[in-house]
């Protein structure tokens, strides 16, 4: 890696017992750096391009996705995505699960703040 940091929209945003986190790497090459879950989640390419590396229990597996892509990341693989392109972001799309790893549904309420979304999404530059 080259040592950059990712930029990351840190607010987790829950609807029902759904979540997504977006992650905004700031320029080409920037990695989002790697880490677990003990979760199973989905992670999509909403612009730009990434290389992902998985790593599976029969092995390291590593391929580019694109814009509107949709890979599945088991729970326990380690992970991380290399920005090939400047303004891509990542959304992870999960199950809100509380400290414990359960699931947990809120009362149908969005906690998502639009305005402040509408600037990432439109800003790549952002951070």
């Amino acid at each position: 890696m080259n040592g950059q940091e990712t930029c990351f929209n840190n607010k987790d945003h829950i609807a029902g017992e759904f979540g997504f986190r977006d992650m905004y790497p700031r320029a080409k090459g920037v990695f989002i750096h790697r880490h677990v879950h003990n979760y199973g989640h989905l992670e999509t390419v909403v612009r730009g391009s990434i290389l992902l590396t998985l790593e599976l229990p029969d092995g390291i597996r590593e391929k580019v996705f694109t814009q509107g892509a949709a890979v599945y990341i088991p729970a326990g693989a380690h992970h991380t995505a290399e920005a090939l392109e400047a303004g891509t972001l990542v959304r992870c799309i999960f199950h809100a699960r509380n400290a414990e790893g359960e699931i947990i549904k809120t009362d149908g309420g969005w906690d998502f703040d639009p305005e402040s979304a509408n600037c990432m999404a439109d800003d790549p530059a952002f951070c």
